[in-house]
Formats: structure tokens, C-alpha cells, sequence
């Protein structure tokens, strides 16, 4: 009587801990550059918003000779960015200046807090309510 020897071929277990080591350990790397580009890009998202509600702006200011009054809705702008990462604001309205606001909302307030909220006036100074570098928060 002759015995057959079975060849099997496949995975042993230290190779696939091994592998799933090496995954875990990519991972871990993968996935914070990961969120830090999201809410980048959640916030470059925002700061387009504002330079084209500024725009909307000085076009209200050329039809009335004036920023008095002027809102959101009446400059076709929704108080909430895509994705409602934002809210919208616009402060400090007078006959000849204006500030706006876009505030973190949901997760990007608190994957943003460096940022914080970002402003921008009639003279298109920019600042933020963050600890962080201006030129870090707006691209």
C-alpha cells in the first residue's frame, strides 16, 4: 500500500499576521494624511465660497452704493457650504464695509480647530479665529 503525500499550498499563519501587520502599520500612516486632506480641501471649498460672496458683494455695492442690507439670500448665496461644513455669515454690514465669516461646522469644527473660522473683508484682508498660520489656513 502506497501513501499519496498531499500537496497543499497556501498561506501559513505567520505570513498572514505578517501581512496583516504590514497593513495595520500603512494604515496607521495612510489615514491621518488622509483626514488632513479632506479638511484642506473642506476648507479650500469654503474659502472660494467667501471670495464669491465677495464678489456678490461689491456687485450689490455697484447696483445700491451701499453694503446696508444686504443678505445671503438676496445675494443667491446658500448660508451653508456643500456638504454643510460651513456656515456663512455676514457681519459688521455698514454704507461702505463688511466682514464675512465662514464657520466650521460638524466634524471639520473639530478636525479644523487650528483654522477655526475664516474672514474676509471689503479690502480682502483675510484672518482666521485659529492659533495657526494665515497662510497655512487660506491657500
Amino acid at each position: 500500500m502506497t501513501t499519496q503525500k498531499s500537496n497543499y499550498s497556501g498561506f501559513s499563519l505567520i505570513e498572514l499576521l505578517i501581512t496583516l501587520a504590514i497593513i495595520g502599520i500603512l494604515t496607521s500612516i495612510a489615514y491621518p494624511t488622509y483626514t488632513n486632506h479632506i479638511t484642506h480641501i473642506r476648507r479650500t471649498q469654503a474659502e472660494i465660497v467667501l471670495i464669491d460672496l465677495a464678489a456678490r458683494l461689491e456687485q450689490y455695492y455697484e447696483k445700491n452704493n451701499s453694503y446696508q442690507n444686504a443678505t445671503l439670500a438676496e445675494l443667491g448665496v446658500n448660508a451653508l457650504t456643500d456638504g454643510n461644513y460651513y456656515q456663512l455669515t455676514i457681519e459688521n454690514v455698514n454704507e461702505s464695509a463688511y466682514q464675512i465669516s465662514a464657520t466650521p461646522r460638524l466634524e471639520q469644527a473639530k478636525s479644523d480647530n487650528l483654522c477655526g473660522t475664516l474672514f474676509l473683508d471689503q479690502n480682502g484682508v483675510k484672518k482666521i479665529s485659529g492659533t495657526s498660520n494665515l497662510t497655512d489656513c487660506w491657500s
